[in-house]
């Protein structure tokens, strides 16, 4: 537990004995000592599970996953029934990926819950639990159901509820709409770390380059050890790349596949920055490590197959070629690039084959 933490939730327990105290003090039908007293602490614990669930929603919001799970925790441990504190605490556990966890308090929540309906997260809830059990279809249906959920404006976890239909607006890709979520979401917290960085996945998206950048900034100065820094990270990357600002995009980069060597696009964006600044030998070696993330990514072997044929070495950009056309046979962009290598090569019939098989394909 953090010094920090431990500040905030003295402050809060310091708030809630004195609301405690003072709503005591109004309480006429027994002037017993004894009785003053235990009025003052089941005022106190019945208040304390509240305190402590939104100062778990608050270092939820900061990213301090860990310490939202102590908070909810100690929150579950005055009432054992508060379903919200189980469904956030479910929430947090999957950041850490801790699954059997997370799964475990999202039945719990439902448990506890009799209406979820009613709830954004008690909703969502559902979704996760059921997504593996069900069809797709099904779950395209629960998630436009959850889309229609207003949320309540007095809840502390507001925020998140305007997230999460974000996220699933953006997933379904109703990207405006999730962008209006978002930005209700940080109306009404503007340290909600994790929306920023939704936010800016949605510029990228939009090519809003520079908005992009600067949630990303925003979310790294709220807490620059977020749990999701490398996706942050990557997307600084990938936007600077979009606006060729090539070393930069490579820096970020750099920072983003230090933190997890398993993004094979982060992997690709640095080749592609690598290429266009010449440096094609260190373009290759990424087009390769995101291969081997992600053996069936064609366009890292379009791209690799382009520095291959730069490079002169025409039978290596050929083998690419083939392979983006074993995983994709429509690809349109490895027939082309395919049919000039064969023309490089003198093979004039191969190359006009592949430029009319090219023709038939719609973009």
């Amino acid at each position: 537990m953090t010094d920090n933490y431990k500040q905030n939730l003295a402050r809060y327990s310091s708030d809630v004995v004195k609301k405690g105290l003072q709503l005591t003090q109004k309480i006429t039908l027994s002037k017993s000592e004894k009785k003053f007293e235990d009025c003052t602490k089941i005022l106190t614990k019945s208040s304390n599970h509240e305190h402590l669930f939104k100062l778990g929603v608050e270092q939820y919001i900061l990213g301090n996953i860990s310490d939202a799970i102590d908070s909810f925790t100690k929150a579950l441990e005055f009432n054992d029934r508060f379903c919200e504190a189980y469904f956030l605490r479910g929430f947090a556990h999957s950041f850490l990926g801790n699954n059997i966890d997370s799964k475990n308090d999202l039945y719990l929540g439902l448990k506890h819950k009799q209406f979820y309906q009613d709830s954004v997260i008690a909703f969502y809830s559902k979704i996760i639990i059921i997504s593996e059990l069900q069809a797709s279809s099904f779950i395209l249906s629960c998630y436009n159901d959850l889309l229609q959920i207003k949320t309540d404006i007095n809840k502390c976890y507001n925020p998140i509820e305007l997230s999460i239909q974000g996220a699933i607006n953006r997933l379904l890709g109703n990207t405006q709409d999730a962008l209006e979520k978002i930005n209700e979401a940080l109306k009404l917290n503007s340290n909600f770390v994790s929306s920023y960085i939704l936010r800016a996945e949605i510029h990228n998206l939009l090519g809003d380059f520079d908005a992009a950048i600067e949630d990303c900034f925003t979310s790294l100065r709220l807490n620059p050890m977020h749990i999701n820094k490398d996706n942050t990270l990557y997307i600084l990357g990938s936007s600077f790349l979009s606006l060729e600002k090539y070393q930069s995009a490579i820096d970020y980069l750099d920072q983003s596949l230090a933190l997890n060597g398993n993004l094979f696009n982060g992997f690709y964006n640095r080749g592609l920055a690598y290429y266009k600044m010449g440096q094609i030998k260190k373009a290759i070696k990424d087009f390769s490590d995101a291969l081997i993330v992600k053996p069936t990514f064609v366009w890292a072997y379009i791209n690799r197959g382009v520095a291959y044929y730069d490079l002169g070495c025409h039978q290596k950009s050929l083998d690419d070629y083939n392979q983006a056309l074993v995983i994709d046979s429509k690809c349109k962009a490895a027939y082309v690039n395919r049919s000039i290598v064969f023309r490089e090569l003198g093979n004039h019939e191969k190359a006009l084959e592949d430029l009319q098989k090219a023709q038939t394909i719609i973009d």
